[in-house]
């Protein structure tokens, strides 16, 4: 799951979900880490899942 973090006034922080793994959206089971590139992207892959079942390589951008 990858979630954004907000920091709130009274002090504590809100989460938004902005992208799920799983079977239907491209993957289960990250693997190792994921990568940060300079313009933001977050680069990851599954080990599990995607059109072969051997998992997925994906992007997400802001």
């Amino acid at each position: 799951m990858v979630f954004r973090l907000a920091p709130q006034k009274n002090g504590s922080w809100k989460y938004n979900v902005i992208y799920e793994l799983n079977e239907t959206t491209g993957g289960v089971q990250p693997f190792y880490g994921v990568i940060l590139d300079g313009k933001g992207n977050l680069f990851g892959v599954t080990s599990s899942s995607g059109t072969y079942g051997s998992g997925t390589a994906f992007e997400i951008s802001p």
